[in-house]
């Protein structure tokens, strides 16, 4: 019982309507999936790695899906998402950055925290799943045995139903 309670309270704070921070309500228009390409991480190995060896002001990604070498499927938040990721050059104004820890295999806990996320981005920042606003990194990220066309039919059908 009060674990349920918990994760209701952490998925109210990961999926606030609002956004708050020094750079007020940022506009999001599209969602990019990246994967870490280690077989292990979470959210404070790829932000000291981001800080210490990249120099950048904090991690990359906006949200980091574990894969089960700690809690399968959990959500993590990154960079806060009022403000501008560092994870696709060239494409970081304007989306959310989400990593999914592992290789070329991910567990069915991350498609399905993968298609919860990304239909909560969707409902806040009123985007329509498509391949232009659910994009990969680029050809080999987020691991060529994920088939993003799937995950966005997924997230059209849970949109559908709230």
């Amino acid at each position: 019982m009060i674990r349920t309670f918990l994760i209701v309270v952490s998925l109210l704070l990961i999926f606030s309507k609002t956004t708050h921070g020094t750079e007020g309500h940022r506009k999001v228009a599209f969602i990019v999936v990246h994967h870490s390409d280690t077989l292990s991480g979470n959210v404070e190995v790829f932000r000291k790695y981001h800080v210490n060896v990249r120099g950048w002001s904090d991690i990359g990604y906006h949200f980091v899906i574990t894969n089960g070498t700690g809690v399968d499927g959990e959500i993590q938040r990154g960079r806060p998402i009022d403000k501008m990721g560092a994870h696709a050059k060239g494409r970081n104004r304007g989306s959310v950055g989400i990593c999914l820890v592992g290789k070329t295999r991910f567990t069915e806990k991350q498609m399905d925290k993968l298609v919860l996320l990304i239909t909560e981005m969707c409902q806040k920042y009123d985007i329509i799943p498509s391949e232009k606003t659910v994009q990969r990194h680029h050809e080999h990220c987020p691991g060529e045995t994920l088939d993003l066309s799937i995950i966005i039919e997924k997230v059209k059908k849970a949109l559908k139903k709230s």
